[in-house]
């Protein structure tokens, strides 16, 4: 463990008044369980049927989103097993992991529709991510993609669901004009979320793709075999396509564009089709994202925007 490492493992303590991270609240074993499986590439239907069986609550909401109208099937599923078959491997194992998620931090978390709009945010990026992936064909898995941008603000989730009073001091200094590094910083004791995220992702033995791609600004790869930081552009790039449409401005837009259109081989015209794509997708996973995302008012305000290619916006105060 680096100098810095150590530092930052004792400021988490400090944070959250722990004599040590094995006292922090681990996360369910279903979540663990379909992290693991969704990074890796063996992973079988059988495999994945057996962990989802395992939590009730999550075999239901599965196959409530299965049997939805999104996918209109004229008889309904009653299985998981036959769930694999109707969507896919691919997509059973991010709608699984999309709704663990969800219930675990609004279950443990204090601030239920601040953790609601911060996940919908999420799952639109990481649905984002892997629809690009598939239609760039980048070298690396969707499902990767997926959970790796998925799982990017994993710091901020965190503060905010176990210590919501420093996120509101976050939430504070922004209002009051400071980045959102530098507010998160104050607010906890010079970390910044991204190494709040990686220290809590390495105890949950979660990979080191999922802690590597937290980063906010990561470098350009250094060649066409270069899938990792590729990996971490994606999750990055898609998190702050999200929060330029929510909550920015055109010049927002314009200048991810200009930081990422050449790595990434996308332009202005196909973010903007990739968010529509991503909401009408997102919105069929649960109720729970589905009516968040209606909260936020996404399609009233991001689709007159992407329709209209000069379309002028401002910054949320």
């Amino acid at each position: 463990m680096t100098e810095f490492s150590n530092q930052s493992h004792r400021l988490l303590m400090q944070l959250f008044g722990l004599s040590s991270l094995q006292d922090l609240p681990a996360m369910s074993d279903p979540v663990r369980e379909l992290i693991e499986l969704i990074g890796n590439p063996r992973t079988t239907a059988a495999d994945l049927t057996a962990t989802i069986l395992k939590d009730y609550a999550l075999t239901t909401k599965v196959l409530q989103v299965v049997n939805s109208a999104y996918y209109m099937r004229n008889e309904p599923v009653t299985s998981i097993s036959r769930a694999v078959t109707i969507i896919g491997l691919t997509a059973l194992k991010n709608l699984a992991l999309g709704i663990a998620l969800f219930d675990e931090f609004r279950r443990q978390g204090r601030e239920a529709d601040k953790v609601l709009r911060l996940m919908a945010m999420n799952f639109l990026s990481a649905t984002q991510a892997n629809l690009l992936t598939q239609d760039k064909k980048y070298p690396v898995l969707p499902e990767e993609a997926f959970i790796c941008t998925l799982l990017h603000h994993l710091g901020s989730m965190v503060i905010l669901v176990y210590q919501p009073e420093l996120y509101a001091t976050f939430e504070q200094a922004v209002n009051n004009g400071y980045s959102e590094e530098r507010a998160a910083q104050m607010a906890c004791r010079g970390l910044a979320f991204t190494d709040i995220g990686r220290e809590l992702a390495r105890y949950w033995n979660f990979s080191e793709h999922i802690v590597r791609c937290m980063e906010a600004n990561p470098p350009p790869p250094r060649d066409s075999a270069d899938s990792s930081t590729l990996l971490q552009n994606i999750a990055a790039f898609n998190n702050q396509l999200t929060a330029s449409l929510l909550v920015g401005s055109d010049l927002d837009l314009e200048e991810l564009i200009y930081r990422y259109g050449n790595v990434l081989a996308v332009t202005k015209d196909e973010a903007r089709e990739l968010v529509r794509r991503s909401v009408d997708t997102a919105a069929t996973f649960s109720d729970s994202i589905r009516l968040e995302l209606n909260k936020l008012a996404l399609r009233e305000r991001l689709i007159p925007r992407l329709r209209d290619e000069n379309a002028q916006w401002h910054r949320d105060s």
